[in-house]
């Protein structure tokens, strides 16, 4: 049987392999099989983050308080805001020569990957020695708030593959600087 460290250790490796190459971003085909695969690496690194807490809450007799609970809920209602982002790329548009959308999305990626690593040695805590109530004083705000960004990551990395101009980083006044 696999140790929960493992599973995420092989999630990690999958993901950083299907980092896509946006050189090839110049057929709908290659996107779409690119896209697939990493949102599909993410998606599972993601829900075996949902599992885990599920497992915790679901574990008789529960020894949470309602506190702790609400606190889990929280994070699970995350971790699934994560994965509502994964799956809402409906169409990409194909990018043209190395520039400025190859850059922001390489960005974004950066940002992407940083937040998993993070959200991943955190939530391997959970599976250590320590008591689940100790975890969640220590771990629950940060992993909150690095599935929150992480949530805000792939939705600007969703709208730079929609969009024909990177549009945060446009000079026009009426798009510059929306998020």
């Amino acid at each position: 049987m696999s140790s929960s460290a493992d599973v995420v250790s092989k999630n990690l490796i999958e993901i950083f392999g299907c980092v896509p190459d946006y050189d090839t971003y110049t057929d709908p085909e290659a996107i779409r099989c690119s896209e697939d695969a990493y949102r599909v690496a993410l998606a599972l690194l993601a829900k075996s983050w949902g599992d885990q807490l599920l497992e915790i809450i679901e574990q008789p007799p529960s020894p949470l308080t309602s506190r702790e609970v609400h606190t889990l809920d929280a994070l699970i209602g995350k971790v699934s805001a994560v994965i509502n982002q994964l799956n809402d790329l409906d169409r990409a548009r194909t990018l043209g020569p190395h520039g400025r959308r190859h850059t922001a999305l390489g960005e974004c990626d950066a940002t992407i990957l940083k937040a998993v690593e993070e959200t991943a040695r955190r939530m391997q805590q959970i599976s250590g020695p320590r008591n689940i109530n100790l975890w969640l004083k220590d771990n629950a705000a940060p992993v909150y708030r690095r599935l929150r960004r992480l949530g805000e990551d792939i939705a600007r990395r969703n709208q730079v593959l929609r969009a024909r101009r990177h549009p945060w980083r446009d000079d026009s006044p009426s798009l510059g600087n929306r998020l």
